[in-house]
C-alpha cells in the first residue's frame, strides 16, 4: 500500500480574516536596536491572543486552537467538573479531558492534570518530551503551533513585511515553550515561511496521510490504547486475575485490561511463534474497531510489529481494513 501526505494548504481551510484587538505599540530603540514586543501586552497584533485562523472547521485565536488541541488525564475522584460529553472513556476507563478554551486548559494544569497527548484535526498523537523539558521543539504540539502562525502569516503577509524592520522580538511570558511568537517572527524575518513550515513538516506530512506512521517508543504513549501481539508483555503483563481468560483465548481473540486511568494494553492474539497469522489478525482487527466504537474513539497505537511475517498481498489488505475503519489509529515504529 502507497501512503502519500497531501501539502493541500485546504487541510487547514482558509478564510481570510484576523482580529487586530486592541493595538498598543510597543516599538522602541534600545541600544540602537529597534525592538517588537510580540505579546498580549505589547503589539497585540503579534501575540497569540489576537491572531485569529480557521483551522479544522474552527475559527479562534491561535491561543485557543493550541490549548484545545491538549488532552489531559482525568482522575476517577475527578473534582474539576467538566460536561461528560468532553471525557473520553471505554468501560469505566477514563482517557481524557479535551478543554473547551485556553482558561480551561490552565485551570486543569492548575489543578494537576496532566497532559497526556495532542488531538490535532483527527489525529491524536503523544508528547515528546525530556527530562526537564516539557516540550521538546519537534513535539507535535509545538509544531502545530508553528503551523497555526504559519497559515495565519499567509493570511496577513502584511505581517511579513512589517517585522522586516525589526532587529529583536520580544515575549517575556514565553517560560519553557520552546518556540513562542517571537521565535517565529525572527524566524519568518531571516528566512520567510518556507522556513517556517520546514520545521513543522512532520506533522504537515501527517496529517495528509490516512494512517499516520511515526517514530516514537510505543511504551512511552501515556493515553489511549497500544496494542501489541506480545511486544508489550514485560512491560505490561497482565493483572493475575486474567490468568483463565489468557487461557482460554484462540487466535483471532483480543483481551484488554487498564494500565492507568488514562492508558490500556489490547493483546492480540495473532501470531504463532513470532510471524502473524493473517486471518487472525483481520478478526483482531474486527474487535478493535467494536472497541473503538464504544470509546468515542479514543486512539489506537498499533505496534508494527503485529504485521511480522505477512506476505504483501495480506499486509495490504489488513492495512486498508484498518484505515477504513479505525479512526484515530497510528502505527508505532
Amino acid at each position: 500500500m502507497q501512503i502519500t501526505a497531501s501539502l493541500d494548504l485546504s487541510l487547514f481551510v482558509f478564510e481570510k480574516s484576523y482580529r487586530l484587538g486592541c493595538v498598543k505599540s510597543r516599538v522602541y530603540q534600545e541600544n540602537l536596536m529597534k525592538v517588537l514586543e510580540c505579546h498580549s501586552k505589547g503589539d497585540t497584533r503579534f501575540s497569540p491572543f489576537f491572531s485569529d485562523v480557521s483551522v479544522f472547521g474552527q475559527k479562534k485565536s491561535i491561543e485557543n486552537h493550541y490549548h484545545c488541541a491538549k488532552v489531559f488525564e482525568v482522575y476517577p475522584e475527578n473534582i474539576f467538573r467538566r460536561p461528560q460529553s468532553n471525557i473520553i472513556s471505554y468501560n469505566g476507563f477514563n482517557h481524557g479531558i479535551i478543554p473547551g478554551d485556553w482558561r480551561e486548559s490552565k485551570a486543569l494544569s492548575k489543578a494537576g492534570h496532566q497532559q497526556v497527548a495532542w488531538k490535532i484535526g483527527n489525529i491524536i498523537l503523544p508528547i515528546r518530551s525530556s527530562e526537564g523539558k516539557r516540550y521538546e521543539l519537534n513535539d507535535f504540539g509545538v509544531q502545530f503551533y508553528i503551523l497555526l502562525w504559519y497559515k495565519h502569516l499567509m493570511l496577513n503577509k502584511w505581517k511579513i513585511e512589517y517585522v522586516k524592520q525589526f532587529d529583536e522580538f520580544r515575549d517575556p511570558f514565553k517560560g519553557t515553550f520552546p518556540f513562542c511568537q517571537a521565535e517565529v517572527m525572527k524566524l519568518v524575518k531571516e528566512k520567510g515561511l518556507p522556513g517556517l513550515k520546514e520545521m513543522a513538516d512532520e506533522l504537515w506530512q501527517l496529517m495528509g496521510m490516512d494512517m499516520p506512521i511515526i517514530d516514537y517508543p510505543i511504551e512511552q504513549i501515556q493515553y489511549g490504547f497500544v496494542a501489541d501481539a506480545g511486544y508489550l508483555s514485560a512491560l505490561y503483563p497482565f493483572p493475575k486475575s486474567y490468568a483463565e481468560s489468557l487461557q482460554n483465548a484462540e487466535l483471532g481473540d483480543v483481551r484488554i485490561f487498564g494500565i492507568n486511568c488514562n492508558l490500556s494494553r489490547i493483546k492480540l492474539f495473532s501470531q504463532v511463534d513470532g510471524k502473524t497469522d493473517a486471518d487472525a489478525l483481520r478478526k483482531c482487527v474486527v474487535k478493535m474497531i467494536d472497541v473503538q466504537s464504544q470509546s468515542q474513539l479514543t486512539p489506537i497505537y498499533l505496534h508494527h510489529t503485529i504485521f511480522d511475517g505477512l506476505n504483501p498481498d495480506d499486509k495490504s489488505q489488513i492495512l486498508s481494513l484498518i484505515e477504513n475503519h479505525l479512526l484515530p489509529v497510528t502505527i508505532v515504529k
